[in-house]
């Protein structure tokens, strides 16, 4: 939804079990935890959540995800539109 859904500098997608948070703002990076918890608080099962931000765009708004971003690998398997996918996320 971009901006029009009022979390301007979040993008959040949900891959089964798997949240991937793409963060585009400081102010998104220092609510990370609450964000996170969100998902939580709304019944939502997450095995993992996938943090990701575009280093030229971190090191512009002031923030560096570090160990935050560090994760082993993950892959998932998807259905859209009755297709399976495996997603490297």
């Amino acid at each position: 939804h971009a901006e029009g859904d009022g979390l301007s500098g979040l993008v959040a997608d949900r891959f089964g079990e798997y949240v991937v948070l793409e963060l585009f703002s400081k102010a998104m990076f220092l609510r990370l935890g609450q964000i996170e918890d969100a998902f939580i608080d709304a019944g939502l099962t997450v095995r993992r959540f996938v943090r990701r931000a575009d280093d030229e765009i971190a090191r512009a708004e002031g923030f560096r995800l570090g160990k935050l971003a560090d994760a082993p690998r993950c892959v998932t398997q998807i259905t859209e539109n009755g297709l399976k996918f495996e997603v490297d996320l």
